[in-house]
């Protein structure tokens, strides 16, 4: 009877730190909230055919003929983002997110016969959804590599054209526990291509970057 006395009262002390603190073995970080925010910013790879063809035929329009440039690149390669999210972590591995991202990806050229003037064409996105990190610790405790994915609604727009879609993200990465903070390097993997009333932005590359929690 003891014994049985003495369980419970374990399970409903663990029961109400629970409500602030989610439990840790002992050695894992402790003091992480049930919720937690982050911060990041990622750089990443892009080749969206369809909208550098049209960058290329309204280069050739703009110019009367083949295209050629005195500065500058007509396919956009690169993207950056910035993001924050949202996060629950019911126990040292296993967190759940909301992000809300902006991301935009942009190249800008002169065209010969008006180099004073510079052409910009700006791909962007706005991101949101859920995603599931499953956390792994080291054995000192003190970091963590995740695997994880989810679904996202990607809203892009390019020119006076826009798309949405809702498709899958990828993400792996490295968290290095502090005491005021968590810090993260990732790489992600996006698949996200809208229709845009007739040209397809496309999103979809791999990007790395970083991320701080708190």
């Amino acid at each position: 009877m003891r014994i049985l006395l003495s369980t419970i009262a374990l399970a409903l002390t663990l029961s109400t730190h629970a409500q602030v603190t989610f439990d840790v073995p002992e050695g894992e970080p402790k003091g992480k909230n049930l919720f937690a925010a982050s911060l990041s910013g990622s750089f990443g790879f892009v080749s969206p055919d369809a909208v550098n063809n049209y960058i290329e035929q309204d280069i050739v329009k703009r110019l009367g003929g083949t295209p050629f440039l005195s500065f500058g690149d007509s396919d956009i390669k690169f993207a950056l983002s910035l993001g924050f999210a949202l996060y629950l972590r019911p126990n040292p591995r296993l967190r759940v997110s909301i992000p809300l991202e902006y991301g935009r990806a942009r190249t800008q050229v002169i065209l010969n016969n008006n180099a004073s003037q510079p052409i910009t064409y700006t791909m962007e996105r706005f991101t949101t959804g859920g995603s599931v990190d499953v956390l792994f610790p080291a054995k000192k405790h003190d970091r963590a590599f995740y695997l994880g994915g989810g679904l996202l609604y990607h809203s892009m727009s390019f020119e006076d054209k826009s798309g949405s879609t809702i498709s899958p993200r990828a993400e792996f990465g490295y968290i290095f526990y502090g005491s005021k903070g968590d810090y993260e390097c990732f790489a992600r993997s996006d698949f996200a291509k809208a229709n845009a009333e007739g040209l397809v932005i496309d999103f979809t590359g791999l990007h790395v970057g970083f991320r701080l929690t708190f």
